[in-house]
C-alpha cells in the first residue's frame, strides 16, 4: 500500500496539523467489551490516528463518512479525504480491515506533514 500525497507547503502542514477547536470536533470512540461504546471525540489528525489503533480489547467506533467530510471540511486536507472516502466505501474489505488500512494511511500522512512543518510534538 503506497499512497502519494503531494507536498503541501509548510504552512499548510502546519494547519493540517493543529487542532481544531473544540466545538469543531468529530464524534468518535472506541468499543469495549464488555462496557460497550465509550465516546472518545478528536480534534486533530493524531486523535484520529491515536483513536484508528486495534487492540485486544477495543476497536474503533468511527464513522468514516463522517470522517471524510470533517478532515475535508475543518482539518482542510481535501487529498486525504478522498482517500479516507474511497477506503470507506470499499466493500470488500470488513470494517476492521477499513479501519487498520486508513490507520497506515493517516500514519503516512502524519509522517508526511511532520517532516514539512518540521513539527515531532504534533
Amino acid at each position: 500500500m503506497n499512497y502519494e500525497f503531494s507536498t503541501p507547503s509548510p504552512e499548510q502542514a502546519s494547519a493540517i496539523l493543529s487542532m481544531v477547536p473544540y466545538r469543531e470536533r468529530l464524534k468518535a470512540g472506541r468499543m469495549r467489551l464488555p462496557s460497550g461504546f465509550m465516546a472518545t471525540p478528536v480534534r486533530s489528525l493524531h486523535e484520529v490516528y491515536i483513536n484508528l489503533m486495534m487492540d485486544e480489547k477495543s476497536m474503533p467506533a468511527i464513522h468514516l463518512p463522517s470522517l471524510s467530510v470533517w478532515v475535508d471540511e475543518v482539518v482542510g486536507d481535501r487529498e486525504l479525504a478522498r482517500v479516507i472516502d474511497a477506503c470507506a466505501s470499499d466493500d470488500g474489505n470488513s470494517y476492521v480491515e477499513r479501519c487498520r488500512k486508513l490507520h497506515k494511511i493517516i500514519g503516512m500522512r502524519l509522517a508526511q506533514l511532520r517532516e514539512i512543518a518540521d513539527a515531532s510534538d504534533f
